[in-house]
């Protein structure tokens, strides 16, 4: 898909594996607890920077298309709302045949 294929996605593949071994020391049972507890912390800001990378993606590839399609569900998403907010849409078509 577009996201796997876009600029970007191999730093958020290099954080994944990075999260992936502070994992595995924080779930290690014979793992002290301020290391765990250095682990669950650096697993939680891992975190964050994949979120906003990830949007950062698909910010960038929804900025750039012609065409946007979506769920209602979707529709309704803060990431789209906050590009419609910089750049409006031409035109919205909502097919409700399927509901």
């Amino acid at each position: 898909s577009l996201v796997q294929n876009a600029d970007g996605t191999e730093i958020v593949k290099d954080i994944r594996a990075e999260m992936k071994s502070h994992l595995q020391v924080a779930s290690n049972p014979n793992t002290r607890g301020l290391e765990r507890r250095a682990a669950y912390r650096e697993i939680k800001t891992l975190r964050k920077e994949i979120r906003q990378r990830e949007e950062k993606v698909v910010e960038t590839l929804l900025t750039n298309a012609q065409v946007v399609l979506s769920t209602n569900v979707g529709a309704g998403s803060y990431l789209l709302d906050r590009l419609e907010k910089a750049k409006p849409f031409d035109l919205v078509i909502i097919d409700e045949a399927a509901q």
